[in-house]
């Protein structure tokens, strides 16, 4: 068991040696942490089971008073959403006042980072289990501690974007906030005076009849099934036991129901005036059985979690075994779920049937049936309304009011965390200019003369800290300023020289007899020798003031501008349609002699790339798309008209995004893209393979414009939104690049607008072929060409980009392709 701040920074662990996750521990760590604090420290401790440890505190005093009283026990904020509504109305982190936006699950991000330890530790003794676990955790304890400013700056964000959201709903509601803040006083008085649940008896015995009502309906559908496949059968004994054996079934159906009704709990909270007994029996078992929906349900959506943890690389994968024995309990509770959310719709339609409006209750809303509707869906939070009310009550029937209240508390949390993120900023300060004023003294002591090393090593942790830790709170001068002052400080307090002092520590840890020699004292070695033939350290390395005061320009493979881009999925207006006509099209005059291989920018078609051009219904590869593109683009450019247009577009391959996806470093994205001169360029035409869709897509930037047009002839907006924040990085690299290369490119890095065009293609295969086609007439100075080239005409676009290859391939190329046709 772990004790983890809110930093995610390992604290305590006790070592667990008995069966289950007793209080004990607990209870242990919050000791043993309170021994580390001030006496009159504060803290809150968030607990998967916090209201349990509590309530177990309340009853029988496990916590000493005098540390009892400092601290407010509070359930993980993950772990809360499986609690009964009224333990979340205490012990929610989301609704607590003070607590901001802390969840309280570090421990479980911690143990998520443990999890490579288990098959080296799992054969190892217990000793040894034992080191390597505290030796990780110390790892992950710096680790965490160095990345605080980091850490600060991502929270202020997250918390911002919230607090942005609330108020932005706060401000459509046009609601006083003092009237929400009441609500919510009514909304808790009123839920936390409910009287007890049924006792925990009926509830199993509610259990097990809805497993057994989901046996039923297994059995209903069974005989369904086989009076289905009987009802043209000739065996008059065989149909009449089918009778019998339904006629059965429904008279249990009708017993099953009475059962159902008797075991309802007659002492659950009703008070309903001026309603029916029908009404006030079906409202009675309504409200119990949301309360046992409400649980199963819960416990399914665990389960459910439990299988998908490994999805998109969180955790581990479960194992074989627990993974088949997870799916079992899904599939043998589920049928029992199903029908209990059926039998709860069919009280919710004969409660809406005898509804008496002079009741003045909330009639209930029938739930969801499939799983994923139901986890997503508030109404199962919501408890059955039993009480009559004179008034009217907002808070539970005023949608605008149920969402100022989510807002109201919203934006109290986020200002709450930015209070703290605040504190705990200018805590940090406080707390590295103190620890530098400590290992300063240190240094200038005799005493310390053997950890020189040591304490010079801590001494440049620290100064490199100041760099991590810089934070939207901080910046970088109030840090600069804390570091001088403790130097000067520590200068104050020793009263002498540092320098000269660091200089008789260092002799006396190597044992000198004599102070250390002045270099100005000592003979030149040889007068003959010349200066010039001297090979100095100067000459190879900078000094550490030429090296801060040196222009070493950094790499721009780390920016992450993933936000540059904004994607507006509507068609775009006003663009300009190519009229181009794919069975009009004549091939250019042959050429006296190929172009050569560098003409071609190192793109060279084969056999076997022609052979997947020329055949029909097969997808080209990267050689045959951005050799097509690139012969466009000569043709285009030799043209005395075309080349008005496509002398000022740039270019790219299929290859340009994957080096900027994978982090290609700035001298390989600038050797491989300066040749386009994209900076001089008014469009950036970039087509862009996706492997795991084997799909092409096209894309076409105007810089000058921020706009962005995509191109893709299946039209998929999620996988634009993944592309979107490549292009982002790739392009505001592109646009560093150029300005650092003294190419002045004035363009703004963000508020970029990305665009998609119609849908096009109904086959797999022809993807490559529309993109060629949006190539060439952006490169024409047109937008688009999709009311002009259909489907009908790809073929003949194809057969016409195959007949171009050959035009400009070497004479062998051409000479092996006729054999090749011949031979076919």
């Amino acid at each position: 068991m772990s004790l983890i701040c809110r930093h995610d920074i390992p604290i305590f662990f006790a070592n667990i040696d008995t069966p289950g996750e007793q209080q004990k521990y607990a209870v242990a760590l919050i000791k043993w942490f309170f021994q580390f604090v001030p006496k009159h420290a504060t803290a809150v401790v968030l607990y998967d089971v916090g209201c349990v440890i509590d309530r177990s505190n309340q009853l029988y005093g496990i916590i000493p008073d005098d540390i009892a009283k400092r601290i407010q026990f509070v359930t993980s904020a993950m772990h809360a959403y499986g609690h009964q509504w009224a333990c979340q109305l205490v012990y929610n982190p989301r609704l607590c006042n003070g607590l901001g936006l802390t969840d309280g699950e570090g421990a479980e991000r911690v143990w998520s980072r443990l999890t490579k330890l288990i098959p080296i530790v799992r054969a190892s003794s217990g000793a040894r289990r034992l080191w390597l676990t505290d030796r990780q955790l110390s790892f992950i304890a710096s680790e965490s501690l160095d990345n605080l400013g980091s850490w600060i700056k991502h929270r202020l964000e997250g918390a911002t974007s919230q607090q942005d959201r609330a108020e932005c709903t706060l401000s459509k509601i046009q609601l006083e906030i003092d009237d929400i803040r009441k609500q919510w006083q009514l909304q808790k008085e009123t839920q936390l005076s409910v009287k007890p649940r049924a006792h925990i008896q009926i509830n199993k015995e509610l259990d097990a009849l809805l497993s057994l009502q989901g046996h039923w309906d297994s059995a209903e559908n069974a005989i369904q099934v086989a009076a289905e496949a009987l009802k043209t059968s000739k065996a008059t004994k065989s149909l009449n036991m089918l009778k019998a054996i339904q006629e059965t079934h429904e008279q249990n159906s009708r017993d099953l129901e009475k059962l159902y009704v008797s075991l309802s709990n007659d002492k659950s909270p009703l008070q309903v005036k001026k309603a029916e007994p029908e009404f006030r029996q079906a409202l009675r078992l309504a409200h119990d059985l949301k309360i046992t929906i409400r649980r199963q349900a819960i416990s399914s959506f665990f389960e459910w979690d439990r299988l998908d943890q490994a999805v998109g690389g969180r955790n581990s994968a479960l194992g074989t075994k627990l993974h088949q024995q997870t799916r079992k309990a899904i599939s043998r509770r589920q049928p029992a779920l199903m029908s209990a959310i059926k039998k709860y719709n069919a009280y919710c339609a004969t409660l809406e049937r005898l509804y008496n409006p002079a009741c003045n209750l909330p009639l209930p809303q029938p739930l969801p049936t499939k799983l994923s509707e139901l986890r997503d869906s508030s109404l199962l939070a919501e408890d059955v309304w039993t009480t009559s009310d004179s008034k009217p009550l907002p808070w539970l029937r005023n949608p605008n009011v149920q969402s100022g209240i989510y807002a109201m508390l919203k934006q109290a949390r986020c200002l709450e965390e930015k209070r703290r993120l605040q504190s705990e900023a200018e805590n940090l300060c406080r707390w590295l200019g103190r620890e530098l004023l400590a290992v300063e003294l240190a240094l200038y002591s005799p005493s310390n003369a053997s950890l020189l090393v040591h304490l010079s090593r801590c001494r440049d942790h620290l100064l490199q800290l100041k760099a991590y830790w810089i934070n939207p709170f901080i910046p970088t001068e109030r840090f600069d300023a804390q570091c001088a002052h403790a130097k000067e400080l520590a200068l104050q307090l020793i009263g002498g020289n540092p320098m000269g002092e660091g200089k008789k520590i260092y002799a006396q840890s190597a044992d000198f007899d004599h102070e250390v020699i002045d270099e100005s004292s000592m003979e030149p070695v040889n007068q003959d020798i010349d200066p010039t033939t001297l090979l100095l350290v100067t000459d190879v390395l900078l000094s550490t003031e030429e090296l801060e005061g040196a222009s070493i320009p950094d790499d721009t493979c780390a920016i992450q501008n993933m936000h540059m881009t904004k994607l507006a999925w509507i068609e775009p207006l006003g663009i300009i349609e190519d009229d181009l006509d794919v069975s009009t099209l004549k091939m250019p005059v042959p050429l006296a002699s190929p172009p050569s291989f560098s003409a071609l920018h190192g793109i060279g078609f084969n056999l076997d790339d022609l052979q997947r051009l020329t055949q029909a219904e097969t997808m080209l590869n990267d050689i045959c798309l951005n050799g097509c593109a690139t012969i466009l683009k000569d043709i285009c450019d030799k043209d005395p008209s075309l080349g008005l247009n496509s002398h000022h577009c740039a270019l790219f391959t299929t290859h340009d995004l994957i080096r900027a996806r994978y982090k290609a470093r700035d001298q390989e994205l600038w050797r491989t893209m300066s040749s386009t001169k994209y900076w001089d360029k008014d469009v950036w035409i970039l087509p862009i393979h996706r492997p795991q869709q084997m799909h092409w897509v096209l894309c076409v930037a105007y810089p000058k414009h921020r706009v962005i047009l995509l191109y893709d002839s299946l039209v998929d907006q999620e996988a634009w939104s993944y592309d979107l924040k490549d292009l982002s990085n790739l392009f505001t690299r592109l646009i560093l690049l150029a300005n650092r290369h003294d190419h002045q490119l004035d363009i703004p890095i963000h508020d970029w607008i990305a665009q998609p065009t119609v849908p096009t293609q109904s086959n797999n295969y022809d993807c490559g072929l529309w993109v060629i086609a949006w190539i060439f007439s952006a490169l024409r100075g047109k937008a688009t060409c999709n009311h002009h080239v259909t489907e009908r005409t790809i073929p003949q676009w194809r057969n016409f980009l195959a007949a171009l290859v050959v035009n400009y391939s070497s004479h062998s190329l051409t000479k092996s392709l006729i054999n090749f046709r011949e031979q076919r």
